[in-house]
This record gives structure tokens, sequence and C-alpha cells, in this order.
């Protein structure tokens, strides 16, 4: 890889600083980014359905901005689709949890990510499950008011079900990462199955082929056969992890007009349309065999990828991407993405009923979302301080169990417990009588 300089990126320095990883600034901007492309996307689809849906009028029958036409269906779409950021979510995924073991050549690197993998995704996707489940509770949903406004599809059935704690229970468990559409409390769960398997594909992947040169062989293989789906995107971001650390004599021949047209063509790539190509030169480049959500799988994983490959090799865009505000942002990312939909449901939609009763459409929608970003800014670091971040621990220390680095011994801390509560007892008897009675006699 070469910066915008032309100087050689060397992957030595990405392995360690002083003991600590030394992570990828910038691709931590990149998520932090998409991120707030996908908070945005998830507002903008309730008040506008024509950027996203074009002419779909069972999906999007009006259109309230005279641009939202203008916009569907071409690039500029790519900087509000939150379907785009996700494959970026995807092909980072790929590229973050296997670059370790290639820098390394550890199978305990692989090893330890695969152990803590499932309780790192679930416990905060549960909690924010049961968050939802208790805004339904509450009747705290603005949904069907907003639907008979702006008459979106993608409110039109949120939240229209009994809240039951044992089914949400069950959804953040387990149908989320087994059967993937279901995801009834918290829409963006729908990614849990892609993220959770695709995760596991990387590690068998690193595991039973990483030491091999056979394994360029697999991942086109693999690409070949899971083409028309969103798990294209851990193969080619796992790919790229490889040829990062392991080809850089190939990517340094890159010359920057050709990352500049890599960019180009992954951002016209990202505005693959979300329901329909009819209209849009997207509809020339779809395969015929493919229905049209495979196509945005496979367009738009190329498009992340080669989104990912800019942002870590041209300069401008690195420093950018690095830049304090978005590396910090990129610490809240899942955060951000598992609380923003529920208060735009909440808190969001009441805002823009309450707004429309004294002014115009776009200006109660522009209000509604300058109000409720300090909310969602609030909920994700108080989320991400007592939910995630004590989930990763608890992720951490299991796999320190598992791994056998750390010795839970039950009988150890009972006995600890014991030898505390005798020494109070202890402590109790050596007072005087006299400091004892005058507690009994008030009572």
């Amino acid at each position: 890889m070469t910066d915008g300089d032309g100087t050689i990126v060397r992957v030595k320095n990405r392995v360690e600083k002083q003991g600590k990883p030394n992570r990828f600034m910038e691709l931590e901007g990149l998520r932090g980014l998409a991120a707030l492309v996908v908070f945005l996307f998830h507002f903008l689809v309730i008040f506008y359905p024509v950027l996203y849906y074009g002419g779909v009028k069972a999906l999007a029958p009006v259109q309230h901005f005279r641009f939202e036409d203008n916009i569907h269906g071409t690039p500029l779409a790519t900087f509000v689709s939150g379907t785009f950021s996700v494959a970026v979510f995807f092909v980072l995924s790929g590229f973050v949890l296997s670059v370790g073991f290639f820098m390394t050549k550890k199978t305990e690197v692989i090893k330890k990510l695969a152990t803590k993998r499932y309780l790192r995704l679930m416990l905060p996707a549960l909690a924010s499950v049961i968050l939802a489940w208790i805004y339904i509770k509450l009747h705290l949903s603005r949904t069907n008011e907003v639907y008979g406004i702006s008459l979106s599809s993608a409110v039109q059935n949120e939240w229209a079900m009994i809240p039951r704690f044992l089914g949400a229970i069950k959804e953040g468990v387990i149908s989320i990462f087994v059967v993937g559409p279901e995801h009834r409390y918290n829409s963006v769960l729908w990614t849990m199955k892609y993220e959770f398997v695709g995760s596991f594909i990387v590690f068998t992947l690193a595991l039973i082929f990483g030491h091999t040169n056979k394994r360029w062989i697999i991942y086109a293989a693999l690409a070949l056969g899971l083409y028309n789906t969103w798990y294209l995107g851990f193969i080619l971001g796992m790919a790229l992890a490889d040829i990062y650390v392991n080809k850089q004599e190939l990517v340094q021949k890159i010359k920057q007009p050709v990352l500049y047209g890599l960019l180009a063509i992954g951002i016209i790539l990202g505005g693959f349309p979300t329901a329909s190509t009819a209209g849009t030169f997207y509809k020339w480049i779809s395969p015929y065999w493919l229905t049209e959500p495979q196509s945005q799988s496979l367009y738009m994983s190329i498009g992340a990828l080669f989104i990912v490959i800019s942002v870590l090799s041209i300069g401008r865009l690195k420093k950018i991407m690095s830049s304090k505000v978005l590396g910090r942002l990129g610490g809240y990312t899942y955060s951000l993405y598992l609380v923003h939909q529920p208060i735009i449901y909440t808190l969001g939609a009441g805002l823009f009923v309450m707004f429309t009763g004294f002014m115009g459409y776009n200006r109660s929608v522009l209000l509604a979302i300058v109000c409720t970003i300090p909310v969602v800014a609030v909920m994700t670091y108080l989320f991400h301080r007592f939910v995630e971040t004590p989930s990763v621990k608890f992720a951490n220390y299991f796999e320190q169990v598992y791994s056998g680095q750390r010795e839970v011994n039950i009988r150890r801390k009972y006995a600890t417990v014991r030898l505390h509560i005798a020494a109070k007892l202890s402590l109790l008897r050596r007072r005087k009588v006299t400091d004892v009675i005058p507690e009994i006699e008030t009572e």
C-alpha cells in the first residue's frame, strides 16, 4: 500500500505499539461515518420514501421533496444509503477479523476472536431488543401516526405486534442469528445473521487454509459461490487483508489515478437502488438471472471493497478518516447502530407529528432530526459505557476462561466470602454490650 506521497505503509507498524494493538484508525473513521449514514438513512426513509423506493407506488405513493426522484438511482444516493453502509461494515469485518492472523501467522488470534464472537454480538443486541420491548410496552411508538402523514412503507407495520418479553429474549439471543429476517423489535438487527455467519466463514478459512497457497483458489471459489449474497463482502474483506499483509509488492504498483478511479466506481456502485432499478442505468448492469436484491448485494459489496481500498491507500482520504472526531466515533459504532432506530420510532416520530401541527412538512422533518440527534448521542454514550463495554469485558473474560488463561474456582470464591462474613461477625462480637443495647431499645 502507498499513501498520498508515495511512501510505503509498513505493515509491521500496524502490528504492535508498546505491546498494544495499533488499530487502523482510518477504518475506524470509515466505520463511524458509515454508522452516521445508517442513522440518516433510517430517518429519511420514513419521511422521504421516494428517495429510496423510487417510482414503486406501493412503497412510496407520495413525493414530499422535489429532489427525491432526482437522487434515487444515482451515485448521489450513496451518501444517504444505509444499505451501502452495511455493505461497508461487512467488508470491514472480513478485513479486521483476519488481518491480525495474517500479520502474526498465529491461529490463536482466530481462536480468541471466534470464542468471544457470539457474546460480543449478542449481549448488546439483546439489550437493544429489551429496550425496544420497553418502548413498545409503554406505548411510546408513533410510527402509525407518521405513516398516516408520510405514507412511507418503511413504518407501515413497524412494532405492530403485542410485545412479549420471552419472545423478545428469544429474538435477541437466538432468532436474529439463526432465522435472520426475524427482527421485529429492532429492525437493524437483520444484519446480525450475516455478521455472525460471515465472521465464522472468515475464521474457518483462516484456520483451514490460512497457511496454504491454495487459499487464493478458495477465495475465488467462495466468492463465485456467494456472489449474490451479503456474505461476499466478508470474503472480499478477508482477501484484501491477505493482500494488504502478504502481497504489498503488487499493490505498491497501483498509481494514484487508478485508486481515485476505484473510489469513483465504489461511489457509483453504492447508489444501487433499494427497491427497483426501473428507469435507472443500474438496470443495464443487473444480470438477468439475478433478482434485484441479489444484484444489489453483488454490486454494493464490490463498491464497498473499492471504498475500503481507497481509504487504506489514498493519503488525503486516509487523513480525513483518521481524524480525531471520526476515529473516536468509530469506537461507538455498534452502540449507535443498535440504539438509533427505536429512538427514531418514538422521539423522532413524535416530534415530527407535533411539529406538523403548526409548520410545514419539510421544516418538521428537519427540526425533528435536529432535536433527535443529541438524544441519540447521549443514548449511544450511555449504551456504550453501561452495555457494550461490560459486554466486551465479559466476552473477553469468557474467552480467557475457555482458553485456560484464567481459572474460575467457585469453591475458592465461596471460601473468600465466608471468611469475609466471619471477620465481620467477629468484629461485631468484640463490640461492647452497651454499644448494642441502645440500638435494640430504639427499635
